[in-house]
């Protein structure tokens, strides 16, 4: 990377659009600035939680409103840089505009889907927090402890639906997953019923063995990913989640399929993937 390169991420997360976007952009600012990269994150309408987490990735701040994320923004702080200027897009409806911004500011422009990483699970850009918990966890006789996440687009009649089925299928503990602690909450659950987002890579990359759930059509093409590498099961009835609890031998296969199948690399690669195309 050229020395004061800076990274410029449009990226909104809040509990209607999700946290998603806003959690494999931090990982993608964690490796920017850890090969001595600068970052600012340019947001609209997110939340404490989204920007707690742009905060402790190390990356800046701003708040324009949508409309005014143009090509006098971005030149006002590539102007106020000097270095190489990149924009990273992560939101889907102004992909066309955030690429002719940062083009007509002179700035290098990538946008997320060019990488497909809700599909290819070797660009899934992982916290570092995450991916220092994991490793071959103990894998239980009885599955007792149940994590519960589903992001920030779930329904509460969903998620109220979803601790009922739980508790059904004989889960002894069951804890919610809040803002602040995810790292403690995934060595703590010995599997997790989650819905099919970006935190089910992240549930694959620590090798914890889940039934998932599709809450947006853009969740099926993960879901159908790992049921197919063998990283996780469909969310089925009580019944099969009762099985499923008391099967080491198929939760223990869908750790190892989870932890090969999402190695924690794909910010590096995705890092190097940009910096390729700006040597051409």
């Amino acid at each position: 990377m050229k020395p004061n390169s800076l990274l410029i991420v449009r990226a909104d997360g809040n509990e209607t659009v999700g946290y998603g976007h806003v959690m494999r952009c931090c990982a993608l600012a964690e490796e920017w600035q850890a090969r001595g990269g600068q970052c600012v994150f340019v947001t609209s309408d997110s939340d404490w939680f989204a920007t707690a987490a742009i905060t402790q990735a190390g990356a800046d701040i701003g708040f324009p409103a949508p409309h005014d994320f143009s090509t006098a923004m971005v030149q006002e702080l590539a102007d106020s840089h000097v270095g190489p200027v990149w924009v990273a897009n992560d939101v889907p409806a102004i992909n066309a505009l955030a690429v002719a911004t940062a083009r007509g500011a002179g700035a290098m422009a990538m946008e997320f889907s060019d990488f497909d990483p809700m599909i290819d699970s070797s660009v899934a850009c992982i916290r570092r927090e995450i991916v220092a918990v994991r490793g071959k966890r103990e894998i239980k006789t009885q599955a007792s402890n149940v994590l519960l996440t589903t992001g920030g687009t779930c329904p509460l009649a969903i998620e109220v639906k979803l601790v009922a089925l739980a508790r059904e299928a004989g889960a002894e503990y069951l804890r919610v997953a809040t803002s602040d602690d995810m790292p403690e909450l995934l060595q703590w659950a010995d599997v997790a019923i989650s819905a099919a987002g970006h935190t089910a890579w992240e549930l694959a990359c620590v090798g914890l063995p889940a039934a998932l759930v599709t809450i947006a059509d853009n969740q099926i093409p993960v879901a159908e990913r790992m049921v197919e590498a063998g990283a996780a099961i469909s969310l089925g009835d009580a019944s099969s989640l009762r099985r499923w609890f008391a099967d080491p031998v198929a939760r223990t296969a869908q750790r190892d399929a989870g932890l090969a199948l999402v190695d924690g690399c794909g910010a590096r690669r995705v890092v190097d993937m940009m910096l390729a195309e700006g040597d051409k």
